[in-house]
């Protein structure tokens, strides 16, 4: 399970859909992007399966809007890339992800990118196949000393309530008691991706 100290920005990021809705969530996106120094990746079938679920969220609108302002660019796959996502995608469900997670991998791996995201399958799989490859969560993004130093404290903890609340953030298990403690019992008590014995602390 991933816990990372510090985002290494001149890698890149690209950003499975999970992360893309925490990332919109969170209110902050555009500051994450400023202090990555690139536009975050998002590859095409990602955008697509935000799409396809507009009735449930509204994060596509919002894509279609970051990816206007430059913050957001879309990417496509190569053949080298198409291959891993065939290797990904094929298989029993236990070890297997859906198109939008196994594009984004397919993609970082090519493109020596760190891969952002949020499901915890999809940490194990690639701990377990790509060791090399460096998986970051949003949740890693929003408690950077760089995002920190960007957006103030105070401002983080709204961005980490806004993605729990809203986008239904996961969190590591490494960063739960950071977590829950800058939250506050109060906050934390009504995020319900919260483990339930974090939210009655």
């Amino acid at each position: 399970m991933p816990s990372r100290d510090r985002i290494e920005s001149e890698r890149g990021i690209v950003a499975d859909a999970s992360a893309v809705i925490n990332l919109v969530a969170s209110g902050a996106v555009r500051e994450v992007a400023r202090v990555l120094s690139a536009p975050i990746r998002v590859v095409r079938a990602v955008a697509l399966e935000l799409e396809s679920g507009r009735s449930r969220w509204t994060t596509s609108d919002h894509l279609a809007d970051l990816v206007a302002a430059g913050t957001v660019e879309i990417v496509d796959l190569n053949d080298e890339a198409s291959e891993h996502f065939e290797a990904l995608v094929v298989g029993t469900a236990v070890e297997t992800l859906d198109d939008g997670e196994a594009a984004t991998i397919a993609y970082a791996l090519i493109n020596s990118l760190e891969v952002l995201i949020d499901e915890r399958k999809a940490w194990r799989i690639c701990a377990e196949r790509y060791s090399a490859l460096t998986i970051t969560t949003t949740v890693d993004l929003l408690l950077d000393p760089a995002i920190e130093a960007t957006l103030g404290p105070d401002r983080v903890v709204d961005a980490l309530f806004n993605a729990l609340r809203s986008g239904r953030m996961r969190v590591p298990k490494p960063h739960l008691a950071r977590v829950v403690s800058l939250l506050g019992a109060e906050r934390a008590a009504i995020c319900s991706s919260l483990p339930l014995h974090m939210r009655n602390l």
